[in-house]
């Protein structure tokens, strides 16, 4: 069963005879305590579904989570170091984050690495809920993790760009054969202009190509985005749009995916 906490809902899906099945959604108030909110709500939805002796999957929503790239090390690093170089970047990112728990991808030579950070507390308390409501908690992941995990197949080796929408919350994340280039996340107005301006802008302050690919994720369907990929095709000096790799001729097939 795969659940998906966000700011102010929450919701799951499960396998039943092999026919995925969409189960209640509780809805909730934004609140100061963001942290506090969501476990509350989470405790609401799993007291009212059959959880017991499950095995869950739970998906937080990106405004839960911090990103942060690791420059890759010359030399491998030991635990003790490569904890305190994943401390050091998300402080000089974000500041003091000694009540948040820290993740980091496994070393690899030459390459910067994605880690992430979530509330300590948001991941005890949702351990504690479901110790409490006797399922098993197998996995928990922002957001965008589950979506890279889950499409990292079909762009490996590759490079582009990977955009992951869900409502107003944008994550993008530049990628090529030597590891991550970039990451982003924010706010963002989910109309196809707007969402074409924040990867541009994205692939200039990077100093990416204004051709790379897009691979796109929506978390809910959106026919209107289809127009995306005309909006970010580079356009030429007579005003045409250039022909060629169109930026997300490959990723419309993944648009409108749940996760």
């Amino acid at each position: 069963m795969t659940v998906v906490l966000g700011r102010t809902q929450v919701g799951g899906l499960r396998l039943r005879r092999g026919v995925p099945q969409l189960l209640e959604t509780l809805h909730g108030d934004a609140a100061t305590d963001a942290v506090a909110a969501a476990l509350e709500l989470l405790e609401r939805w799993l007291r009212v579904q059959d959880v017991r002796g499950r095995r869950i999957r739970l998906i937080l929503a990106d405004s839960h989570a911090r990103y942060a790239l690791l420059p890759p090390s010359a030399i491998p690093l030991r635990a003790a170091e490569d904890a305190a170089l994943l401390s050091a970047r998300f402080g000089e990112l974000y500041g003091e984050m000694m009540e948040w728990q820290m993740q980091a991808e496994a070393q690899r030579h030459g390459q910067a690495r994605l880690a992430c950070a979530m509330p300590a507390a948001l991941v005890q308390g949702a351990r504690a809920l479901c110790r409490q409501s006797a399922c098993h908690l197998i996995s928990l992941q922002p957001y965008f993790i589950a979506c890279w995990n889950r499409w990292r197949g079909r762009v490996d080796g590759r490079e582009g760009m990977l955009a992951v929408l869900a409502g107003d919350e944008l994550v993008l994340a530049g990628f090529g054969r030597q590891g991550w280039r970039s990451i982003r996340a924010s706010l963002c107005d989910a109309a196809p202009q707007t969402l074409a301006d924040a990867i541009h802008r994205e692939k200039i302050q990077h100093g990416l190509a204004p051709d790379l690919p897009v691979w796109l994720h929506a978390a809910v369907h959106r026919p209107d985005l289809a127009r995306l990929g005309q909006a970010l095709m580079p356009a030429r000096q007579d005003g045409e749009v250039a022909g060629g790799g169109a930026c997300l001729s490959q990723a419309m097939a993944l648009a409108g995916s749940g996760a």
